[in-house]
This record gives structure tokens, sequence and C-alpha cells, in this order.
């Protein structure tokens, strides 16, 4: 076997060119393939993990019956026991409870439904980080206004005029935009962040004022300080009736979203709809939740290690909270719609790649044909001279593992500091594209996946398509005759 080796890796290299050739074809096809595989694999896990992170969480705890019917009455306790077990677990990173029900929001003549969220405010915020989604920049027409009267040049005045009422959660975000020169930024930019700024502020210490949706407070044409009243029934048909000043107002990827919601404390939330009860020592107040939120470390993605990852921790969480009353779901039912959209897309990815492969399969299997074509009379020489059939093709079979090795690394290689780069210094998108992402709640970046199992999946797939390949060319030399050879 050895020796086999040995002639098997001198023959590649005594025709250097085709080696070359063969080579390259391989190498295109695996660099090709592992950097579409981590750019589409990057872009989704960016999308899904945001989606995640700022709205599901990977797992929900509810009461069994809230999924199918989210009702204030489908409430569970959030019980210290409740938090122990799940601090027990090393798999569960972080968790916060959410209340979540429906009030009528008024002001003034103006009324409409929004959805209410009763958050922990600390947990909330280091689980899902609410607080980066507060926006302090609108750009309306008293804005612009202003800005022309503050001697702004008219040409950056006409670049925000095309940027009229909409909305950005800072500076940076207005930047991706509002594309100005370095020196515009330079002498302009503080006067615009200031002027267009309304200063929301996140939650204090025992803090009874919300935070809305922006779309919303557009509706009720309210700012920072004014009050909404809020009416709905409560927990088993009690009176929901408050009065809550505003100190924030948040954007979220969904229009409808935005135009509804409605953030508060979760004890706040507890009192607006009565729904508390005293928890065994009979002495403290306990509230009730829709759902406790889980997060784990495992990065989001649709791919079946994910899945299966997720899956083992729904089904140990469900073990450790032993309640039949709770239910456990996992992100890809919350999500459904996504989860399926990022299924397809995937799927057709894979077409791609599909195809990338049939096209490079073709092209080796060219070369392959050129390489017997081209060594037909030493192939006829060596089996008049004694060498087996079969020990002949046995060594091209070699040769030819030699070359698909060589095409695999050197592809895997040479695709590697694209895909660094790209994962750790992604491309940021400005203009459309980004408001379309942030519009998304995306961080407006092409990024792609760092360097995973995919690597080693795209390269099985290339050496199993270089074993195809090479069936014919084996049979070719298996059935050779010999005296044409020669004679040709």
């Amino acid at each position: 076997m050895k020796e086999h080796l040995k002639i098997a890796w001198r023959n590649i290299w005594r025709n250097k060119r085709r080696t070359l050739i063969t080579t390259a074809s391989i190498f295109f096809a695996i660099f090709f393939a592992l950097t579409l595989t981590s750019m589409q694999k990057g872009a989704w896990s960016n999308f899904l993990d945001s989606l995640v992170k700022n709205f599901s969480g990977h797992l929900q705890i509810q009461h069994k019956d809230y999924f199918k019917n989210p009702t204030v009455n489908y409430l569970m306790p959030y019980t210290k026991s409740l938090q122990d077990k799940l601090n027990s677990s090393d798999e569960v990173v972080s968790y916060t409870p959410m209340m979540q029900s429906g009030a009528l929001a008024s002001t003034g003549e103006l009324s409409k439904v929004a959805m209410i969220m009763g958050v922990d405010t600390k947990k909330e915020n280091k689980t899902s980080n609410i607080e980066k989604n507060l926006i302090n920049i609108y750009l309306s027409d008293k804005v612009i206004a202003e800005l022309e009267s503050k001697g702004v040049p008219k040409e950056i005045v006409e670049k925000i005029n095309g940027l009229k009422k909409k909305y950005y959660k800072n500076e940076a975000e207005l930047l991706l935009y509002l594309t100005l020169e370095d020196e515009e930024i330079e002498a302009h930019i503080k006067t615009i962040v200031e002027t267009a700024n309304f200063n929301s502020e996140y939650f204090t210490n025992d803090d009874a004022d919300i935070l809305v949706g922006f779309e919303l407070a557009k509706h009720f044409e309210i700012g920072i300080g004014d009050s909404l009243i809020l009416l709905g029934q409560g927990y088993h048909g009690a009176t929901a009736v408050g009065k809550y000043r505003i100190k924030g107002f948040l954007k979220f990827p969904s229009f409808d979203y935005n135009n509804r919601v409605i953030y508060m404390d979760i004890k706040n939330a507890q009192e607006l709809f009565s729904a508390y009860e005293i928890n065994e020592s009979n002495n403290d107040t306990t509230f009730l939740v829709n759902f406790v939120r889980v997060n784990t470390n495992t990065p989001v993605s649709v791919d079946k290690y994910n899945i299966e990852r997720i899956e083992k921790v729904k089904q140990n969480v469900k073990i450790l909270i032993d309640d039949e009353e709770l239910a456990v779901i996992d992100w890809t039912k919350i999500n459904a719609e996504m989860t399926q959209i990022a299924y397809s897309k995937t799927g057709s990815t894979k077409i791609i790649s599909a195809m990338l492969y049939i096209i490079i399969a073709f092209g080796i299997f060219g070369t392959v044909l050129m390489m017997i074509a081209e060594r037909k009379r030493e192939f006829g020489i060596m089996v008049a001279v004694g060498m087996k059939k079969t020990k002949l093709a046995f060594i091209f079979a070699i040769e030819m593992f030699f070359l698909g090795l060589i095409g695999i690394i050197s592809g895997s290689i040479g695709s590697l500091p694209l895909v660094l780069l790209m994962h750790y210094s992604p491309i940021r998108y400005t203009g459309k594209a980004a408001e379309m992402m942030s519009g998304f709640n995306i961080d407006p970046v092409l990024v792609f996946a760092n360097v995973d199992l995919y690597y080693l999946n795209e390269a099985i797939s290339v050496l199993f398509i270089v074993g195809i390949v090479i069936i014919i060319p084996l049979i070719k030399i298996l059935k050779l005759n010999v005296i044409k050879s020669i004679r040709d």
C-alpha cells in the first residue's frame, strides 16, 4: 500500500500543469461553496438571533392553555420555587417574567386598542435589552424648519427632508441613512441631533411611567411627559383602569407592533389588571405572568444541530419544572412563520450549491477524461510490461484522491481569510438597505458565519463528487485495449 501511495504521489507531479488545472477546478468548487454557505448562515443567524433575543426568547414557559387562547385569565404564578428550578439549570443563561394583555389607550378625544407588556425592568433589559430600542431623534417638519433657521446648509437640509417623519435610535443610526461627508458631519451633526432630540429615558427603580411604541405615540400626537389612560378587563373580570406618564418612545421591527405596544413595570401591570395572589407564606405578594422567557447560549439558526440542542434544553426544562399545568414552547413554534421562511431560504441555498457542484463535477469530469486520453499510451505500456489493470486503476484512484484533497485543503484555506474577515469585520449597509434591515430591528450588516462544521460537510461533499466523477475513467482503465493504446 505504501508503494502505491508513493507511485500515485509521484505521478501527479510529473505533469504539473495538468495537476494545477484539475486542483484549480476543485479549489473553486470548495471556495465558492464555503463562502456562499457562510454568507447564508451568517445572514439568517443575524436575523433570527435578533428576533429571538429581542422578542420571543429561545423558550417560553406558559400556562398550558395560553398559547391557543392568550387571555389574562390564563396566567401562571411566578413563584420562588419556579425561579429556583430555573436557576439550578446550567443550560438556562437568563430568564425574565412578562405579563401580556390588551387595554384601550386613550388621551383627549383619541383612543386605540393597545398591547400592554408588563416586564421586570431590570431583568428584561439584561435579557432582550429593551433600552437599545429607545428612540431619541425624530425629523419632523418643525425640526427641519428649525435647522434651516440655524443656518444648516441647504443641501444638507434637502437630505434631511428626504428622511422627514422618520425616527432613529441615536446619532449612529441616523448617519446610516443621512449620507454626509466627514467635514459635514463634523460641522453640523451636533446641531442636527440636538434639534431633533426628545430625550427618551428607560425605567428607573419603582418607576410608574410607561414606554410607548412611536407609531402609537404619533397616532395620539403626544410627547415625553404626556399621559395615557388605560382601560380594560383585568384578571377574572376585574376592571383595569389607570393613568400613566410617558417616559420614552420605542422602535420595533414590526409596524403593527410599533403601532400598539406599551411597556410598563410588571408590578404596575399586576396592579392594573388585578393579577396578583398571596404566596404560600401568606406574607408577600407574587405576580402572575403569561410566560417566563428563557434564553440559552446557543446561536440561533435552523440547522439540525441547533434545533436538536434547543429541543434537548426544552425537554430538560420540562423535567425540571415538573408541572402539568405549565407548557414549555420553543422559538420555532413561537416564530413559526419566520422559521418556515428561514427553512425555505436555507433550501434555496442548498439548491444553488447543488447546481454549482453539478457544474464543477462536469468540469472535473472533463479534466479527468483529458488525463486518461493523454496517458492512454502510458497505461497501455504499463499493462503490457506486466502491471494488472486493477492495480493501475487503484493507483489512478489514489491520484484523484490526492488531487481532490489538495483542491479541498487549498480551497478551504483560501476561503478562510474572506470568511473570517466578513465575520469579525462585516460590511455595514447604508441607505435603503440599512433602513429596511433596521426596520426589522436587525443590525444592518453583511456578516458571514464563523468557521464551523459546515466546512467539514462541504469538504466531504466535494470529495464525494470526485469519487463519483472518476467511476467512468476507472471503467475505461479496466477495459483498456493494450495494443490499440500503444499504437495510438
